[in-house]
């Protein structure tokens, strides 16, 4: 057995560090990944794009890329993207990223704070494309407010959530709904999307709004640390029947 008084202090910072990305659904998507799903749901130099957790900003680089293999006017692209992050730091990560790329200081297009807050105040906002990796967060470690704030509108959904309920449900379905008529969802997942109760309710709900839906599986762990099993979930002609199906 291995005692913590045996361990280096690099040892206990790599552990700390685990835990609180576990904590906080913090597993960053590889820029390979981000590339592929971002090329796949942006179809058009003038679409829209949500990025409901933007993290440090990697899948808004790759919607940059592809809008300007697309066509897309640089001037316009921060009208055309937006990013929300809770993490203040997280979310300078993204602001600098972006500013880099786009060759200003522009940085309307990243939004510091919940997610499922900005949801509740922006529901008539819809966009062509949602893409990103929404954090994987356990009912019992997910915070407050923003856990009464996304049940609250999972129920809305019509959705019966629980104590089981993992953060990425809600992530899923709002980001759903942001989506205008026809529109893309291009999203890491946890494997458990096709395997656990919990998320029953959601599968019914995303066969109910889109007219076709692809899930590639990957036989690797594609996150370092994470130890959590994934899928890219694409999905394809959203359907808008409402809030409540």
């Amino acid at each position: 057995m291995l005692n913590v008084s045996d361990m280096k202090n690099n040892d206990l910072l790599n552990i700390n560090n685990v835990m609180q990305d576990k904590l906080r659904g913090g597993y960053y998507t590889s820029p390979a990944i981000a590339k592929y799903l971002c090329n796949w749901a942006i179809r058009s130099s003038d679409n829209n794009i949500l990025e409901p957790s933007c993290g440090n900003g990697v899948f808004l680089e790759a919607s940059i890329n592809r809008l300007r293999e697309l066509g897309s006017i640089e001037n316009n692209m921060s009208n055309q993207l937006v990013g929300i992050e809770i993490l203040s730091s997280e979310a300078e990560r993204s602001i600098k990223r972006f500013t880099k790329i786009i060759g200003n200081n522009e940085q309307n297009a990243i939004h510091i704070g919940d997610f499922f807050s900005w949801v509740s105040f922006n529901l008539n906002k819809k966009f062509d494309c949602v893409v990103g990796n929404p954090p994987f967060i356990r009912y019992q470690n997910f915070p407050e407010p923003s856990r009464s704030i996304a049940m609250s509108l999972l129920k809305k959904l019509g959705f019966r959530p629980n104590k089981l309920t993992n953060t990425w449900v809600p992530f899923v379905a709002l980001s759903t709904i942001c989506l205008a008529p026809g529109g893309r969802l291009a999203m890491v997942l946890p494997a458990e999307l096709l395997q656990v109760s919990y998320a029953s309710q959601l599968r019914s709900f995303l066969v109910d709004r889109f007219s076709r839906i692809d899930i590639l599986t990957c036989n690797d762990l594609l996150f370092e640390r994470a130890e959590q099993e994934i899928v890219l979930f694409l999905a394809d002609g959203y359907k808008d029947i409402g809030l409540s199906a």
